[in-house]
């Protein structure tokens, strides 16, 4: 009888033990785990995995990372260019931001794209002072004015191309067109502006007009020339030299007519024989391909005939400015 009357206390007390016991164990879990008891589907919650503390992040520092660079015979047909360059070239990815990367490693494109860049910065930087301070005069200020610029868009599109040709075929064609524009825009401008120097004050102003427009006609042949489709491929680069000498050539005729009147002295005409002279030298190198033909390999990164034309361009522009300097600030 004594048992009986305790039975329901000692089930009391029993029932209390557990249901401390079970809190404690829940106060103790972590706030998740507690929820997930707690949650009407308990069983199919204690399954799932816990969640991850953080997702991977991408790669630090890919950007600065240069790629594994490849070789001549491992690049597809519409990327060869210089068999005689068989190292250094950078991987095709299909991507602006990997073009615009390799402005950061060392390639064989590195210093056709710096011996351009650089100096159109250079010029836009300085445009202000050397259109106005270095001739002041409206009609000096234009001439001037319009070389620079037409300098600057030039070598613009030239490292905007040779940073852009490892991207995809497409848009490799499409810039190295809009690198042939910048090539006939400076022969043109040259041509033109040198005209208007040495004929500023002549009284036969009528050859003024008439040299700068067979220098439209004949820079508008040569755009519409090489940019036709049929004249892109590698077999056509011969032809492709030759049309823009041939545009560059429009500016002997004013030159010859400069030194048979004998006002010479009174121009820039000998500075303009100096970029005439630089020009077709580096046309002439980069054409044959001098000095990596006698060399293969060695001049992959530094020195090759494309550098080397790049740098005769830059000098050529330095001439002209020059004798358009001298030119327009000589007494008629």
């Amino acid at each position: 009888m004594a048992s009986t009357s305790f039975s329901p206390l000692f089930s009391s007390f029993s029932s209390t033990l557990r249901s401390t016991t079970l809190t404690k164990g829940l106060d103790s879990a972590t706030p998740w785990s507690r929820l997930e008891i707690d949650s009407p589907n308990t069983t199919r919650n204690l399954k799932k995995p816990a969640p991850p503390l953080s997702t991977p992040s991408p790669r630090k520092g890919w950007f600065l990372t240069p790629p594994a660079l490849l070789t001549h015979t491992s690049l597809p047909t519409w990327y060869h260019d210089n068999p005689f360059l068989p190292s250094s070239y950078r991987p095709i990815h299909a991507s602006t931001s990997h073009c615009l990367r390799s402005l950061l490693y060392l390639h064989n494109e590195s210093l056709n794209i710096y011996t351009h860049l650089l100096p159109a910065l250079l010029t836009l930087y300085h445009v202000p002072f050397l259109s106005s301070q270095l001739l002041p005069g409206s009609a000096n200020t234009s001439i001037i004015t319009f070389f620079l610029f037409s300098t600057t868009i030039t070598l613009l599109l030239s490292s905007a191309f040779h940073t852009m040709s490892c991207h995809s075929q497409h848009v490799s064609a499409r810039f190295l067109k809009a690198d042939y524009l910048g090539i006939v825009l400076l022969n043109s401008t040259c041509v033109v502006t040198g005209v208007w120097e040495m004929y500023r004050s002549s009284p036969q102003q009528a050859w003024k007009w008439a040299y700068t427009s067979l220098m439209a006609v004949v820079g508008t042949a040569t755009v519409g020339m090489v940019l036709l489709e049929r004249c892109q491929g590698r077999e056509w680069r011969g032809v492709r030299i030759a049309a823009f000498i041939g545009c560059g050539m429009v500016g002997v005729a004013p030159v010859v007519q400069v030194f048979w009147e004998g006002r010479e002295a009174a121009t820039g005409v000998r500075w303009y024989l100096l970029e005439g002279a630089l020009l077709l030298g580096g046309a002439a190198v980069y054409a044959l391909r001098v000095p990596e033909r006698f060399a293969p390999g060695r001049f992959d990164i530094y020195g090759h005939s494309h550098q080397v034309f790049h740098c005769m361009v830059v000098a050529a522009c330095v001439a002209h400015l020059t004798g358009l300097v001298k030119g327009l600030s000589a007494v008629p």
